[in-house]
């Protein structure tokens, strides 16, 4: 699911980090124990859950059915629910998992709430329409079709210049997801699971897309599973399933603004969507913060001038390099600025020769849950494939991560991206000649950055040796030091560190001629113990290596 809003917060670290549960074991294999967690933010709903107070199936039908009646659901559980609007596809994804967890009466409330728009009145809960399917709906071509309504609010506009009978909003919908289609699957990935033995009373193979009034509760568009192996207990044994979804009847600025035209929030919207339906074709149990951080990146793909995920960096790791990369809980919409990942990737290998997008594909075949799929998660994927792709490891590959998001020009469209967040700034100079020994404490796929700026005392011809004490190397330590002249250019400096994580580099410090020095202490640790345990990080896991201490210093040398 893609949000509407544009988001400004800006993210501290997490606070809040679960302890293995006593006794887990390696990872699970049974289909059931690969269900990903639900996402655990701040709010009562999520403490009842870390307590026990409230199972996790219930939960998902509450945090379900707080998407659209939040007072409702609250009172009900008795606890506060947080708004997660914006999370609409997985939280019905993470609903439709647990099914069969919940007590009849409560399954029934779910078939509800997971129910096409054109069940009606079957769909009270949710975005069922009020009044029946079109005449001529749905308006089809070979591979997608169009579903609509009249008579409600759920409608499109009725303007039919050609009088065919079907409304031009409905016309465009259909021409803009098939071109979605033709871009996305022309990079080589496998189409959308056919829906014929979907729990849609006959299915014809062909995607579908519902068109209703999301944008007054800030969505829009989502992405649902009604495919009959989905809930837990299914006897099918694999993790690829077919979807539908359901988009916007309008786009109109009074619900979106004017930042855009309708037709740019449909493209927007359709292929994130879109690409929501071909990963789960793939696995649709994957980890949250991979599947929207690279439908986020697809949107970039399909339609490059839009720039439609530019203002999700502001909930990036280039504004809070302190929050884990693969953070889905109490980090906001953190998930959806991880795109900026999946981009940094696609150049970083990519190199001179433009970005090699089919890295997001070799991804997903690594972390294909169908039959005879290798069944990565997330992290495991990233691991081998930066391996495969030549690189020392992922390790190595997010230490240049945390580099470039110092300097976002080295970005091909970081001129549109927002600025890095300030960092501690240190002034060094004849009176005040190093910083000590600064001590810092970091979790898994996070860094730290510091600056040093010259003083006016300053020798022109003066340098300064940073010293670097991290933790082993085996932790995934890493560190990087960035120059820039006064002339604006950078040098970038990749650290050696012993097997200990310590080493050190001198560089030039002149005023006059440095403009600043920026040295980054990084933890590009993924090791994880326990997957498919309950967590809400990557594999439902616990990273191994957090909150580990990390030592810097800067000397006038």
């Amino acid at each position: 699911m893609r949000r509407s809003l544009t988001i400004t917060t800006l993210l501290a670290a997490l606070s809040w980090v679960a302890a293995p549960p006593t006794g887990a074991g390696a990872a699970l294999q049974s289909r059931s124990a690969h269900t990903p967690a639900l996402m655990l933010t701040g709010d009562g709903l999520s403490r009842a859950v870390r307590t026990g107070r409230i199972a996790p199936a219930r939960a998902a039908l509450l945090r379900a059915e707080a998407l659209f009646h939040p007072r409702l659901a609250a009172d009900q559980a008795g606890v506060t629910i947080s708004s997660a609007k914006g999370d609409a596809t997985m939280i019905l994804r993470d609903l439709a998992l647990r099914q069969g967890d919940l007590s009849p009466a409560d399954r029934v409330r779910a078939q509800r709430i997971l129910a096409r728009p054109s069940d009606g009145a079957g769909d009270p809960i949710g975005y069922g329409w009020s009044t029946p399917e079109a005449a001529k709906s749905p308006w089809c071509d070979a591979q997608v079709c169009v579903h609509w309504t009249t008579g409600s609010a759920d409608a499109p506009a009725a303007a039919d210049v050609n009088a065919n009978g079907v409304p031009d909003w409905v016309e465009t919908t259909l021409a803009t997801v098939s071109h979605v289609r033709s871009v996305e699957l022309g990079m080589g990935y496998r189409g959308p699971k056919s829906d014929q033995t979907s729990s849609d009373n006959g299915g014809d193979g062909r995607l579908d897309v519902y068109l209703a009034q999301l944008g007054a509760d800030g969505l829009m568009g989502y992405t649902v599973s009604d495919d009959p192996n989905l809930p837990a207990g299914s006897p099918y044994a694999y993790y690829d399933m077919s979807t539908y979804m359901v988009l916007d009847n309008d786009f109109s600025a009074a619900d979106y603004g004017t930042g855009a035209t309708p037709l740019q929030n449909l493209q927007a919207a359709a292929a994130h969507e879109f690409f929501h339906s071909i990963q789960a074709a793939y696995d649709w149990f994957e980890d949250t913060w991979i599947m929207e951080g690279t439908a986020m990146w697809a949107e970039g793909v399909v339609s490059p001038d839009l720039h439609s995920a530019v203002p999700y960096l502001n909930l990036s790791a280039l504004r809070a390099p302190g929050v884990s990369l693969d953070s889905f809980a109490q980090a906001g919409y953190f998930w959806y600025g991880s795109w900026l990942w999946f981009q940094f990737l696609t150049e970083r290998v990519g190199g001179l020769d433009g970005p090699d997008t089919d890295l997001i594909r070799r991804l997903w075949m690594r972390m294909d849950g169908s039959p005879g799929g290798a069944d990565n998660y997330s992290l495991e994927a990233l691991r081998a494939q930066a391996v495969a792709d030549g690189f020392p490891s992922l390790a190595y590959l997010y230490a240049d991560f945390a580099m470039w998001n110092r300097d976002k020009l080295l970005y091909h469209d970081g001129a549109l991206y927002p600025p890095a967040v300030a960092v501690q700034r240190f002034t060094l100079g004849p009176s005040h000649r190093s910083t000590g020994w600064l001590t810092l404490h970091l979790n898994h796929l996070a860094n730290a950055p510091a600056q040093l700026i010259p003083g006016s005392a300053q020798p022109r011809s003066g340098h300064v040796t940073i010293r670097f004490d991290l933790p082993d190397l085996v932790a995934g330590s890493g560190a990087r030091v960035l120059v820039r002249t006064s002339a604006g250019s950078v040098v970038l400096h990749r650290v050696a560190l012993d097997a200990d994580g310590n080493g050190s580099v001198r560089v030039e410090f002149g005023h006059g001629l440095t403009g600043n020095v920026t040295l980054i202490a990084v933890n590009g640790s993924s090791r994880y113990a326990h997957c498919f345990t309950g967590s809400s990080w990557s594999c439902s896991g616990y990273p191994v290596d957090q909150g580990l201490a990390y030592k810097v210093s800067a000397t006038l040398s």
